[in-house]
């Protein structure tokens, strides 16, 4: 039997969860036109803001892209969260055209 002066804590058994492995972040650029552009990001950001809660994304829109006036809209994260930032814009998008 152990004396309780050799036990140790139960929280030494305890490993860290943080992973030393790269993680496998995506990037993925939609070129969307000035319009819908502004449905995207909505008032004072909004849009944008509803975007990176849903889904934890980081999302990035460029100012024009051409003479075509279309916006580069980027968004980067893991697989996953990509794909539901997508589906967001798109959403967004639906919203404006209807």
């Amino acid at each position: 039997m152990l004396s309780s002066s050799t036990r140790q804590p139960p929280c030494a058994n305890i490993q860290s969860l943080t992973s030393t492995q790269p993680t496998n972040h995506i990037t993925a650029t939609i070129a969307v036109p000035d319009v819908m552009a502004r449905h995207i990001i909505g008032r004072a950001g909004t849009g944008l803001h509803q975007i990176h809660d849903f889904s934890h994304v980081k999302v990035n829109i460029s100012s024009h892209t051409g003479p075509s006036a279309l916006h580069a809209v980027t968004i980067q994260g893991l697989p996953w969260e990509v794909g539901n930032a997508i589906i967001t814009v798109g959403h967004q998008i639906v919203k404006c055209c209807i």
